[in-house]
């Protein structure tokens, strides 16, 4: 089944859900539509917004920018009393539209994006429970340069966990496995499929607050992986380890952290391999009313992770957030701020990929990226199924990297050479009405 028809199958899917919905329930807007023990609310966010660098140029000449509009039907169904079974599912299919006057590769970056994810749990109240998932996503991104073609990832992931948590639940132990696919519509080498086991389990010794073991391996196969050709990247496959331990919860009344470390092996087939310490330590404090749930958070993150031009890189990554309600909770702020720093691993440098109109691009020696985000947000709700919200997010990378494209495979000299140094912002108006 290729893409296309898969993304059809998911859309008849969705559609059917949101339209079989006995004729006989009532309901007032805002509490959904019930019937038995399920609740169904479907919705529409409708938006737009205006995006200062849609190919992340880095030049006046190479910048493009463009006002946009979102048009995303969604649908929820959950549970209402979770007894015996829990049926969960949150279903979102949305169209961009971008809108130019004089260049083409500007609209044509308009796409269909989705994602669905569902969940279904025999007794959840047990001490022995069974969950069975599957989370499906597909992009719509523009590209890191001027193209016809915008970019499409599908990423679904299927599992199950089994989980033993007797009275109480001070003790819990969860086992899990998945299967997860991707596929890039531009750069096949980059499909690949994985299958994950983990184990997580936890100890509350306080009322809110546990020591935690987790231990994740995974079986990492690429489609293009034992092709063999020089100037280009083929990736590897591995069985990335990870083993971290840590306690999560509450230390006072409202302050709280979550601190992991542990150690982790790349094992990758060919090529270089991470080996080492990774962490995460995160802080959170609760003020105001409980019942606002304001918090502020910090926390810093080391690890690592495959990438499509080596085998891996090393991330250093320090975050922070803000969040508070006002007006009754009616009104609702959020500053979300990220900045990361990335060592891409690899041997030799100035390899090529293949791009789909049959060109090559070529990536620099050595690749080093100090990336910043920020987004802020203030959200009102106007009724109980009436919402509105204004966002700001800025986008940054300094480097001075450069990605050199060529218009035909084996040229000699580059038809355009790009910097990987951008600046972007993007503000979009959206409201939501759910039934």
């Amino acid at each position: 089944m290729d893409a296309k028809l898969r993304t059809t199958c998911h859309i008849a899917a969705f559609i059917a859900l949101v339209i079989a919905v006995p004729g006989s329930v009532r309901a007032e807007p805002g509490d959904g539509l019930r019937s038995g023990n399920l609740q169904l609310s479907p919705g529409v966010m409708l938006g737009t917004g205006f995006d200062t660098n849609l190919f992340y140029g880095s030049g006046s000449e190479e910048i493009r920018q463009a006002p946009m509009g979102i048009l995303e039907p969604r649908l929820k169904i959950a549970t209402i009393e979770p007894t015996n079974f829990d049926l969960a599912f949150n279903g979102a299919v949305g169209w961009t539209q971008y809108f130019s006057l004089q260049e083409d590769a500007v609209t044509r970056q308009s796409g269909l994006s989705s994602a669905l994810s569902g969940s279904g749990t025999l007794n959840p109240r047990g001490n022995l429970s069974l969950r069975l998932s599957n989370h499906f996503l597909r992009t719509n991104e523009t590209p890191s340069s001027s193209s016809d073609d915008s970019v499409n990832r599908i990423w679904n992931r299927s599992g199950v966990v089994l989980g033993f948590h007797p009275g109480g639940r001070v003790l819990e132990s969860h086992l899990s496995y998945n299967y997860t696919v991707y596929r890039h519509n531009l750069y096949t080498n980059l499909d690949r499929g994985s299958h994950g086991l983990g184990w997580r389990s936890s100890w509350k010794f306080l009322p809110k607050t546990a020591l935690v073991a987790d231990a994740t391996y995974s079986i990492v196969g690429y489609r293009g992986a034992q092709a063999d050709d020089a100037e280009r990247i083929v990736k590897v496959n591995s069985t990335p380890l990870r083993l971290l331990g840590g306690v999560n919860g509450l230390l006072t009344n409202r302050l709280g952290a979550k601190l992991m470390a542990g150690y982790a092996w790349g094992f990758y087939d060919a090529g270089d391999s991470f080996q080492g310490v990774v962490g995460l330590a995160e802080g959170y404090y609760g003020f105001g009313s409980h019942g606002m749930n304001n918090r502020l958070r910090i926390g810093y993150e080391y690890n690592f992770r495959d990438s499509p031009i080596s085998n891996y890189y090393t991330f250093h990554r320090v975050f922070g957030g803000y969040e508070q309600g006002l007006m009754n909770n009616r009104l609702r702020l959020g500053l979300e701020t990220e900045t990361q720093i990335r060592d891409y691993r690899y041997a030799g440098g100035g390899v090529r990929l293949p791009t789909a109109n049959g060109g090559e691009v070529e990536t620099p020696n050595s690749v080093n990226d100090l990336s910043v985000g920020v987004r802020a947000s203030a959200g009102y709700q106007l009724s109980a199924w009436w919402n509105a919200e204004l966002s700001y997010r800025f986008g940054t990378n300094f480097t001075d990297d450069q990605i050199r494209v060529f218009e035909q495979s084996g040229d000699i000299e580059p038809s355009q050479i790009i910097l990987r140094e951008f600046v972007r912002h993007h503000i979009m108006f959206q409201t939501t009405f759910t039934y």
